[in-house]
């Protein structure tokens, strides 16, 4: 197995990762919300320098939501040419993979397969892949937050799972700034988050015995500090969040519980790999570290039920933390000798990548040819002395295209939303969609 703990095998299968996301970034265009994104919330004009930026995120806080970092970044890459965005989103992609790798490898132990295996679980059960992570503005909410949270956590992994460890303290004081911007990230990936360091933090107390200091703690009052500037924006408190009776709330439970369904197969795996570590006997350590990820996942997961709705790319953080537990598990198993088990399992998910892989890209390119045409046949028109334009809507296959589940233009009102600001970006009066 030495070509499976060779430093250059690792390389190589992120290199092919990081080519296979670039690609995908490519051909993923300006969709629905990066229109508006790309004027300023204050004056309504089209952004033109980072000073632009702090204006509009204030006057953002005032009537849209509380998302000031994350939507900061959105209007950043408005300014930037598209390709550093494409490369850096495809970067972000890598490097959150990475993160996850670290945390679900053993100690001292190198295995490309579970690197591989986490692409091919992301690819797979990640609900609407192309929201999360191709789309501009779901990426820099979702994917990017993910990549924050997971950072930040990091430490306390690390000091559960190596309790005599010491952090310096200057390095505890630098990550409350990280807390606190994870924190204020998006809602969801924050509470999560914030539960989890708790928990670690309280398993190396009182589960290890192990002093854990003020400077831990004192980094996760500054993620709850980040998360509590976030939700009391004023535009917070126009969404209507959580209203209703003890009836509506266990309805939205139900729904919450409906949503996390779709992960049922990781579920599945999760308790017949657990029972099994159970069995063997592996480092209770570990399978306590599988634990936290799966409370994690499902904090992240119910605490929706308090939300005005439940889009479905707030289910990314439910789906990292899930399939981070499995293959904390997968890595135990595999090391434990039952490799062959795991290269079944392995081959299983590989299989369905390849099938998800090969529709999904070529849906992803089936989206972007048919909005780039839309898109020249609306400057055509406008050349033509047409200013107000109908376009056929685009079909959508897969969830890998960035406009799955998302409306791409309003079939009745040209004033709606995508259609205002994509009309104006492009120089005509209205655009409106009809279906073919």
């Amino acid at each position: 197995m030495a070509l499976n703990t060779s430093p250059k095998t690792r390389r190589w299968i992120s290199v092919v990762i990081f080519v296979i996301l670039l690609t995908a970034n490519v051909f993923t265009t300006k969709l629905v919300d990066d229109w508006n994104y790309g004027y300023s919330f204050a004056t309504g004009a089209p952004l033109v320098s980072l000073a632009d930026i702090g204006p509009s995120m204030r006057a953002h806080a005032m009537e849209m939501n509380g998302r000031i970092f994350a939507h900061a970044l959105v209007q950043t890459m408005e300014i930037v040419p598209p390709i550093l965005f494409d490369v850096l989103n495809a970067a972000v992609f890598v490097a959150l993979l990475w993160m996850l790798y670290r945390i679900s490898r053993r100690e001292g132990e190198e295995n490309a397969l579970l690197l591989a295996v986490l692409f091919g679980a992301v690819w797979v059960f990640t609900p609407v892949f192309g929201q999360v992570f191709l789309w501009m503005d779901g990426s820099c909410n979702y994917s990017w937050g993910a990549f924050a949270a997971i950072c930040w956590l990091y430490p306390y992994l690390r000091r559960f799972l190596r309790p005599g460890e010491k952090g310096k303290n200057g390095k505890w004081a630098a990550w409350c700034v990280l807390g606190f911007f994870a924190g204020g990230y998006q809602e969801n990936t924050a509470v999560a988050s914030i539960f989890m360091a708790v928990l670690l933090l309280l398993l190396t107390r009182i589960y290890k015995k192990e002093k854990t200091g003020p400077l831990p703690w004192l980094s996760i009052a500054a993620a709850m500090g980040g998360l509590l500037y976030m939700m009391t924006r004023p535009a917070e408190s126009l969404k209507g969040a959580g209203e209703g009776n003890l009836s509506d709330l266990a309805g939205r439970l139900i729904t919450a519980l409906d949503v996390y369904s779709r992960l049922k197969l990781l579920v599945f795996f999760f308790a017949a790999a657990f029972v099994f570590c159970c069995i063997r006997k592996t480092d209770p350590d570990r399978r306590i570290l599988a634990v936290v990820f799966l409370l994690g996942s499902l904090c992240s997961n119910f605490v929706m039920a308090f939300a005005a709705w439940y889009p479905a790319r707030c289910m990314l953080f439910p789906t990292l933390l899930l399939i981070v537990g499995c293959a904390v598990l997968f890595a135990d198993i595999f090391s434990g000798g039952k490799k062959t088990a795991m290269l079944c399992v392995s081959a299983i998910l590989a299989t369905a990548l390849l099938y998800n892989g090969l529709f999904g890209m070529a849906d992803i390119v089936n989206t972007w040819r048919s909005v780039r045409a839309n898109e020249r046949a609306i400057l055509e028109a406008r050349d033509d002395g047409i200013m107000d334009v109908r376009v056929p809507m685009v079909k959508i296959y897969t969830q890998y295209s960035a406009l799955f589940d998302l409306k791409y233009l309003d079939t009745e009102d040209p004033s709606s939303w995508p259609n205002r600001a994509m009309a104006r970006t492009l120089g005509v009066d209205s655009i409106i969609g009809y279906w073919e």
